[in-house]
């Protein structure tokens, strides 16, 4: 995954950092029920890596 420039057509859009084995998630725009999967699918995903030891969201972009 790389940085978004612009949000998806819900109005949400993911991007990741990685620092070694940290991953940082940022979701940025409107957290619901039709964009929460696919915040649990990035976060699954990345847990499934081996090189990556934790995970860290930063929901500071995030509107409820």
């Amino acid at each position: 995954m790389t940085a978004a420039d612009d949000l998806g057509a819900e109005g949400f859009s993911i991007s990741t950092r990685r620092d070694g084995g940290r991953v940082i998630v940022v979701p940025v725009g409107e957290l619901d029920l039709h964009t929460a999967d696919e915040l649990t699918t990035a976060v699954s995903t990345l847990l499934l890596e081996q090189e990556v030891t934790r995970v860290e969201v930063d929901a500071g972009g995030v509107s409820f």
